[in-house]
């Protein structure tokens, strides 16, 4: 517990300072005691500067990978470490997802202690199918992938990577519209394909997934559906580039306890940050919002702001709402 000699902040300012919102704050204290704060004669929660460090912490571990359950009774030294070791592997990675095929091998690329190398045959082969615009090779690669990695892995390890880099060539010009299309197709039809062996219970909590008015590229949220209906979610995928009002209207007739946004491209819309504003004001203050995509960085602070859950991967959705999923709607309202 809080030290008494130390600052007291309400929620509001946690959420503001930690990056996570009320919500999910309320969520971790109930379900993992990840802080303890104090509180007011009236009850209302107070934290401490170290509690907001500490939250801070495990929001950007979570958004990395880690399941909340595993890492949140670890000390705050311990988070740190962890952090560091973290930047490590991404290190690792993004040499992994970056590497000039013809400077190394595979068993150079991969590590004892098993980084994600395994994974880099698929993203060439599939990445050069789709330079070529050969579909039929593409859904090859992904059929050999699904059964070496699993569906996660397909999912997590591969798609999502390979929509990444498809994106940035698109973006710089080293891949015609005509390209990006005929693999995004492919990848969507394959994704689509495996998904389909998933029932989902009329019991299961509900996921709204789309993305904002202005964002056109809907594959990200495409993946997002696939994540989530593998976790036991009930997805209404509505698609690409709603109006605030449509998605606050989806959200309530289907009674969701979460909407996911995928926010990939443009990176620079003006208007986007009054929408995600929008949005956050119309579905009220206590619906769980994610949000993630190659843009979504781009729009931390309006994001920050409409207090939505920022998501740097698809394993780390996973984690998140496999959590949420888990929890009784009564603990998770707090």
């Amino acid at each position: 517990m809080s030290s008494s000699a130390e600052p007291r902040h309400r929620m509001k300012i946690v959420a503001q300072r930690s990056g996570l919102s009320p919500h999910v704050i309320r969520v971790w204290e109930k379900r993992y005691d990840a802080v303890e704060p104090d509180r007011s004669e009236t009850n209302r929660r107070l934290y401490s500067d170290d509690d907001i460090a500490r939250l801070a912490l495990l929001r950007a571990l979570t958004e990395s990978g880690h399941s909340i359950g595993q890492i949140a009774s670890l000390t705050t030294g311990q988070l740190k470490d962890l952090a560091r070791q973290n930047t490590n592997r991404e290190s690792e990675l993004f040499q992994v997802l970056h590497h000039d095929p013809g400077s190394e091998t595979r068993d150079d690329r991969a590590s004892d202690e098993g980084t994600p190398a395994d994974f880099a045959p698929y993203l060439e082969q599939a990445l050069a199918a789709a330079r070529r615009m050969d579909q039929q090779g593409l859904e090859d690669v992904m059929d050999r992938a699904v059964v070496a990695l699993g569906y996660s892995g397909l999912i997590e390890r591969l798609a999502g990577p390979l929509i990444t880099s498809i994106g940035e060539e698109w973006h710089t010009g080293s891949m015609t519209a005509a390209q990006e299309h005929a693999a995004s197709s492919t990848i969507r039809t394959q994704i689509e394909k495996h998904t389909r062996g998933y029932s989902i219970s009329a019991n299961a909590p509900c996921m709204v997934v789309t993305t904002p008015q202005g964002q056109l590229h809907e594959l990200g949220a495409v993946l997002v559906t696939a994540v989530a209906r593998k976790c036991g979610w009930r997805v209404v995928y509505l698609g690409p580039s709603l109006p605030a009002a449509e998605i606050a209207g989806a959200v309530a007739q289907s009674e969701a306890r979460a909407l996911a946004l995928s926010i990939s491209y443009p990176a620079d819309d003006g208007e986007l940050g009054s929408e995600i504003r929008r949005i956050r004001k119309l579905v009220g203050d206590d619906l769980l919002i994610l949000a993630g995509g190659r843009a979504a960085h781009a729009y931390r602070k309006a994001l920050d702001e409409a207090k939505m859950v920022t998501l740097s991967s698809l394993s780390a959705l996973r984690e998140h709402i496999e959590d949420l999923r888990r929890l009784p709607p009564e603990i998770e309202a707090g």
